[in-house]
């Protein structure tokens, strides 16, 4: 017979209950360890719960993606600059001569013609000073006037002279007069010459006066004239710098005035777009004031200057329609058409994938996203041509932005909104 097997654990001697049975009391070392393992398969089971979520989340769960239909468009591509809004012609109107403003005829904004007067100076003493010069040219002319009778009369004694001269001389041939009658009249003839050139010589400095008079008026008048500002071309007025009875000197800035017929965008362009742009291109012009609207604009020169610190040079961009409300020198961005396509094949550029340098994209496929390599073509602004590797309707696929870096979605389950 096989002995009795011995208990690992022996028990111990019990007290008799009141039957006389011995009773049995709860082991407390089986009662921990039962709740030690009972702990330790609840960790187990949680670690195992949190692990297999975590790859159900990551792998499996269907990701919610942005989708893009792939259709055929137009792609421009065009170059960006920044600038001003600048006027072709403008001008800073000023007092050609100092004075005192005593009259403004015109203000900020308003329209001008060619000629038109914009301001007046002070013109009293300029009015005293024109007739000081008009009163020197009537004594200019009084005095040429009796010069030229000077002239006449000296002209009347060097021919008596001349004729006392001549019979002296025959006298003396025929030894009927004496030498010093005939050195008498040929002295007088020697002198009456030199009062005739002497008359000649200051009517032509009484003309001379006159002439200076004369010149002398006209300068006066023109400063007279001066006194008057007038618009040195049809315009805008865009700025009033000074009041009535304020006191200029010559070139002080008084108005600023532009001509709105040629109204121009100053852009800044980077140097790389140079070989890229040519007068004559069409560019769609955006004023900050109003971004949600573009406005027609065409290309009429390029910069030959490259800023040394930017290496930007400026393109000018006459702007053919304007906003309601717009002030030269206000900022615009200008975008120029460099090359355009149409009816392509076109992509987003937000919806590209990039491995390494390689461009591709994630194409929906049996609920799943599957990295399509692509050839790329025309590049816009905010698209670009797919020469290869997608067909027309084929559904791109992205992870939306959310301020974090996106999961890869190769083989991932996607879900589209």
């Amino acid at each position: 017979m096989c002995p009795e097997p011995q208990s690992l654990i022996e028990p111990a001697e019990l007290p008799a209950d009141v039957s006389g049975r011995p009773s049995r009391q709860p082991d407390s070392t089986w009662t921990v360890s039962a709740r030690a393992y009972t702990w330790a398969m609840t960790k187990i089971l949680l670690v195992l719960l949190v692990a297999g979520g975590s790859v159900y989340w990551t792998r499996f769960r269907p990701i919610a993606v942005e989708g893009y239909q792939i259709a055929r468009e137009p792609v421009v591509a065009e170059v960006m600059g920044t600038g001003t809004l600048e006027a072709h012609t403008s001008a800073t109107v000023g007092a050609k001569i100092p004075g005192r403003i005593v009259e403004i005829k015109a203000d900020q904004n308003d329209r001008v013609k060619k000629g038109q007067p914009l301001a007046v100076l002070d013109d009293s003493e300029l009015k005293s000073q024109v007739e000081v010069a008009d009163s020197a040219i009537a004594t200019a002319q009084a005095t040429l006037a009796r010069v030229k009778t000077d002239e006449a009369r000296a002209e009347a004694v060097l021919e008596l002279a001349r004729i006392n001269d001549e019979r002296s001389a025959k006298l003396q041939s025929q030894s009927a007069a004496a030498q010093l009658e005939v050195d008498t009249s040929r002295e007088r003839l020697k002198v009456a010459q030199a009062d005739v050139e002497r008359a000649t010589a200051a009517i032509e400095e009484a003309q001379q006066q006159a002439v200076t008079a004369q010149n002398t008026l006209r300068y006066q008048k023109t400063l007279l004239d001066n006194a008057v500002i007038p618009s040195p071309f049809d315009g805008l007025v865009v700025r009033r710098d000074h009041v009535l009875g304020d006191v200029v000197a010559a070139g002080t800035c008084i108005f600023q005035i532009v001509s709105t017929d040629e109204l121009w965008a100053s852009v800044w362009v980077d140097e790389t777009a140079m070989a890229a742009l040519s007068p004559g291109q069409s560019a769609r012009i955006i004023f900050r004031s109003q971004p949600g609207k573009a406005y027609p604009g065409t290309v009429v020169r390029l910069g030959r200057e490259v800023d040394r610190q930017t290496r930007e040079f400026l393109v000018d961009i006459q702007v053919q329609d304007l906003p309601v409300n717009w002030a030269v020198g206000q900022r615009v961005d200008a975008y120029v058409a460099t090359g355009r396509k149409e009816n392509v094949l076109s992509l987003p550029y937000r919806l590209l994938a990039w491995k390494g340098t390689k461009p591709g994209a994630y194409v929906a496929k049996d609920g799943q996203a599957q990295w399509q390599p692509l050839k790329l073509g025309l590049k816009g602004l905010t698209s670009v041509e797919a020469v290869e590797g997608l067909s027309e309707g084929q559904m791109v696929v992205a992870v939306p932005a959310s301020g974090g870096q996106p999961a890869p979605l190769d083989g991932r389950r996607i879900a589209l909104p």
